[in-house]
């Protein structure tokens, strides 16, 4: 038989239940049909271990169940975990690994429990302290990734207002305007991650960079200009591959030219050349454009760089003008 309490085994004489203490009708009606027991009459004692050693009968209640028991304890334990996973969760690595440790013995024991109600608490707090570290995480990446952005535009714009054109040696910030206007081209940038662009004052050449620091930028943009009087439409492929192709040796560290062809760059000759990471990812396309300005130079190297395959120098022919 079992207690109608907590359902579990019980003697079918027991009196008592051993694991609730729950007081069972079992043990006295069961001697129903039995003589009753006269008020001056002495009531037996339970019996005994006689001296002959002999056990007596077993006692009028029910053994408590170790394994049930445990498993209430279990249950307990993952709604202390619960509990604490919820302020945890400003940590969101600790709050979470206690939400899920909690869960885990609730849902364990469920079976094996009589207080349902309790095991169903120390669920729905587990559930919350998933969804509490989870959540703070999210926070945290989104405001970490605030406050670094933040910091960036602060150095950004501290490095623009620290240079204002002084002279031929000037270094001047045209992020603002996505225009290099030097005095053999304007170049109006495209539509790039390209957010830091420099130029000296009275020079052809010009960088640009998608961070303040050359390592950690993804792109790079760069226009070198020359003057060579040697240098014609006809012997330009020649000197394209003496300068930046396959004859140039290494092109850069740690990269190899895999494509070179005869081209044009805004209405001029131009030879372009595609090279590689070894090993990596990144990519490079160089221009070699001929074309005489007023200013002298006539040679150009357009070079383009990404962190990824499929470098495009020519996105920038749309935006430059020659002068």
């Amino acid at each position: 038989m079992n207690c109608p309490k907590c359902d579990e085994v019980v003697e079918p004489d027991a009196q008592f239940c051993g694991n609730c203490g729950q007081q069972l009708s079992n043990g006295l009606n069961k001697g129903s049909n039995e003589t009753p027991v006269s008020s001056n009459q002495s009531v037996a004692e339970p019996a005994q271990v006689t001296s002959s050693g002999q056990a007596s009968p077993a006692p009028a209640y029910a053994l408590v169940n170790p394994k049930r028991q445990k498993a209430e304890s279990q249950s307990m334990t993952a709604l202390l975990l619960g509990i604490l996973s919820i302020p945890g969760a400003i940590i969101s690595v600790i709050g979470l690994v206690l939400a899920v440790c909690g869960l885990i013995m609730a849902t364990s024991v469920r079976s094996g429990v009589t207080k349902k109600a309790l095991n169903n608490v120390a669920i729905s707090f587990g559930v919350l302290g998933v969804v509490a570290s989870l959540a703070s995480a999210v926070f945290g990446y989104v405001y970490t990734g605030k406050q670094s952005a933040a910091q960036k535009d602060e150095t950004s714009a501290s490095s623009g207002s620290a240079g204002s054109p002084s002279g031929d040696d000037t270094v001047v910030e045209v992020a603002t305007n996505k225009l290099v206007d030097t005095p053999c081209y304007r170049l109006t940038m495209p539509s790039t991650t390209l957010g830091v662009i420099d130029a000296v004052a009275g020079n052809c050449s010009a960088q640009a960079r998608s961070d303040e620091s050359f390592e950690l930028s993804g792109t790079l943009f760069a226009v070198d200009a020359a003057s060579n009087t040697q240098v014609n439409a006809a012997n330009l492929a020649e000197t394209a591959q003496r300068i930046v192709g396959r004859n140039a040796g290494l092109l850069l560290p740690g990269y190899s030219v895999t494509t070179e062809r005869a081209a044009t760059f805004a209405g001029s000759p131009a030879y372009i050349v595609d090279a590689v990471q070894t090993g990596g990812r990144s990519s490079v396309q160089l221009a070699v454009v001929l074309h005489a300005v007023k200013h002298g130079e006539n040679i150009f190297v357009i070079g383009y760089g990404a962190d990824q395959a499929g470098a495009d120098v020519l996105q920038f022919e749309k935006g430059w003008e020659w002068k």
